[in-house]
């Protein structure tokens, strides 16, 4: 029996287009990646900054949900069927 643990699985997959998920700008992030100058210039005069998701992340509500829905297609897609007397066994 074998077991896989991925930390970024949940950014496979996708939110739906009606679905609108917000996250406030993490501290430090322009140290990894530059804001935009008119960005830049809004967090300097102390006007928050957020981010409009595409993806759930990993501990957001959506994200197990998300993942598992993504995760069943692609396992029923190459030919597995769920079994009767327990949903997250495939055969």
């Amino acid at each position: 029996m074998a077991q896989v643990d991925a930390k970024n699985a949940y950014l496979h997959a996708t939110l739906d287009p009606n679905e609108i998920l917000y996250m406030k700008l993490p501290d430090h992030f322009e140290e990894f990646i530059p804001l935009p100058s008119d960005l830049a210039e809004m967090k300097q005069q102390g006007e928050n900054i957020v981010l409009h998701l595409w993806r759930p992340l990993y501990g957001s509500k959506q994200g197990a949900h998300k993942f598992y829905k993504h995760l069943v297609g692609i396992v029923k897609s190459i030919g597995y069927t769920v079994s009767n007397h327990d949903p997250s066994v495939y055969h």
